[in-house]
């Protein structure tokens, strides 16, 4: 893509990158150099915005992914009417202080109840 056609694109990142390579080519003097200073910083603030919100629409994407899996679950639990059951699993503080036998007989039920659906 040549320099004309950088200054026209809506990108903003583009126009700047044609900006700094046509004062870069004729960058000779201190005023030249300043503003190619400064539309360099422009440039990079303009890239890490735009790795920041796409950091922040995969952080989005993975907290949809979640929540879809778990609207899929409890949904596919009130089809066996476990809704009205206890929670479905019991608390860390609870599962700390349960016994080995206890623990293994509520995987195990949680085994069964998954294989089932």
């Amino acid at each position: 893509m040549n320099e004309y056609t950088n200054f026209q694109s809506n990108s903003p990142r583009r126009r700047l990158s044609g900006e700094i390579s046509l004062i870069g080519a004729n960058c000779r003097d201190f005023e030249h150099k300043e503003k190619l200073n400064v539309l360099e910083r422009k440039l990079e603030r303009e890239i890490a915005i735009k790795e920041k919100k796409l950091k922040r629409s995969q952080k989005w994407d993975s907290r949809v992914e979640k929540n879809l899996i778990l609207k899929e679950i409890y949904s596919s639990s009130s089809k066996l009417h476990l809704v009205n059951q206890p929670p479905l699993s019991p608390s860390i503080d609870e599962w700390l202080q349960m016994s080995h036998r206890k623990k293994s007989a509520i995987t195990s039920q949680f085994y069964n109840d998954f294989m089932s659906l």
